[in-house]
């Protein structure tokens, strides 16, 4: 392995970069089409095979006469969020062609990391999936024949191609060009049966839902259990500083929280709560529960992902990085961060210093994950991490809240504070291809009560 690296960089010093760049590309491109190929061809599991399709779908014969286009939706399997943000993207433009009849979108299940003993995280989001676009490995099925016989008629949506969209839209948002995406985000991409309807109703009386809510989350160490690394600790934390907003929020608003998640420490109960996640949650009732609250507020780990499918306004807790370096570059509608800091320092550091440092790391380790050099670099300097206050929380959770309701109002001098945000991130990351900041305004109230933030 060492050998590699090594004989990796003495290559891109001698070789002229335009040059190696082409040679990746070539390269890359090589392999991703073999696997691509791979997942096609290969016997899947049974998993994967999707809903049952319609007769039709096992005849070239017929697939060849109502297609002359197939895109084929790469879907990264292995990772929930990776899994419904290309989805999602993959609908919408679904949704954009949905009168071009001559034109389909397809599932091919992208089982890079299957062969290392990842599961499918949520079975029951995959079939839904598989509804909308049908999958292609499904064995009864004629879409490998056509796709080996018409070879010209098919094009690839993976994750790559997500990745990039949202990077060059947040590139625009930075640079004062965009004030949102340039394609519409806002359909969801999951319907439910009548039957689906009834049963989610059925459960969520069950568990007390009885008004209007939010969904609450915090990732905890049970996430990863023993097995997590020092480094990704850092994302964990505790859900005692959303109680004020769910006692609040039950109080002022008349809405319940429930708390979501596969795997927590600890119950949470406070007044107006539902700890959903502690009362034998299930996959279906994940997307249910999403499908029906106001928003989402928590932290990023995937799940926020769901409630993108449903096109839900999202409020982001505890950021760690102000880069989403090697993430998708997905727009959030409200954030705030963690604190980092430094005791040599004596202060936090500023925005400026942490996107510095971020950029860095990256160009040094070029192929290492940029959050995990940024999480592995935080502990090794002593940098401590200050989480979110209870105020904080509660502040951003009711800007969003008057934002929905129409009455929230911003002062000429938090738009100016906001500008001064978005400037920054430009400024430090405009001369790199492919890094940006995190896409979405920062709370209202943080930034005015953080101002040194921005120094």
């Amino acid at each position: 392995m060492q050998r590699g690296y090594a004989l990796k960089s003495v290559c891109k010093k001698i070789i002229p970069s335009f040059i190696w760049d082409m040679y990746t590309r070539k390269v890359q491109k090589i392999i991703q089409q073999t696997q691509l190929m791979n997942d096609i061809f290969r016997i899947p599991a049974e998993g994967v095979y999707g809903r049952e399709q319609p007769c039709e779908n096992r005849d070239i014969v017929i697939l060849e006469k109502k297609y002359d286009e197939i895109i084929i939706c790469w879907l990264p399997i292995w990772i929930i969020g990776h899994c419904c943000t290309v989805y999602h993207y993959a609908y919408q433009k679904f949704v954009e062609s949905i009168f071009d009849r001559k034109k389909i979108y397809v599932i091919v299940p992208d089982t890079t990391k299957l062969a290392v003993g990842q599961t499918i995280p949520n079975s029951y989001l995959y079939n839904k999936f598989t509804e909308q676009m049908p999958s292609v490995v499904a064995p009864s099925t004629a879409w490998r024949e056509y796709i080996q016989k018409y070879p010209h008629n098919i094009s690839v949506l993976d994750r790559y191609d997500t990745d990039n969209f949202y990077l060059s839209q947040a590139k625009l948002y930075f640079s004062g060009a965009l004030c949102a995406p340039a394609m519409r985000l806002d359909e969801p991409s999951i319907k439910f049966s009548s039957q689906e309807e009834a049963e989610g109703q059925r459960q969520m009386d069950i568990l007390g839902i009885e008004r209007n809510f939010i969904c609450i989350f915090m990732r905890d160490s049970a996430y990863y259990g023993s097995q997590e690394s020092q480094a990704n600790q850092i994302r964990n934390s505790s859900m005692e500083p959303f109680r004020k907003t769910a006692e609040i929020f039950f109080e002022q608003y008349d809405m319940q929280s429930v708390r979501m998640g596969a795997k927590v420490m600890l119950p949470f109960e406070p007044k107006g709560c539902i700890d959903y996640a502690s009362k034998g949650r299930n996959e279906f009732m994940d997307s249910f529960l999403f499908s029906r609250c106001e928003f989402y507020l928590g932290n990023s780990s995937g799940i926020d992902c769901i409630a993108r499918l449903f096109a839900k306004p999202i409020v982001g807790i505890d950021f760690p990085c102000i880069l989403p370096i090697d993430e998708p570059c997905m727009p959030y509608h409200r954030v705030i961060f963690v604190k980092w800091y430094d005791p040599i320092l004596e202060r936090n550091l500023t925005l400026r210093e942490v996107v510095r440092l971020q950029v860095s790391l990256k160009l040094r380790m070029p192929d290492c994950h940029g959050l995990d050099a940024f999480f592995k670099y935080i502990p090794e300097h002593g940098i401590i991490v200050i989480p979110s206050t209870s105020k904080e929380i509660l502040d951003v959770a009711e800007e969003m809240h008057a934002v929905l309701r129409g009455t929230m109002i911003y002062s000429a001098e938090d738009e100016a504070l906001q500008e001064k945000y978005k400037k920054i991130i430009y400024e430090e990351t405009n001369q790199y291809k492919n890094i940006t900041g995190l896409w979405g305004r920062v709370g209202v109230k943080w930034l005015r009560e953080n101002i040194w933030f921005l120094d």
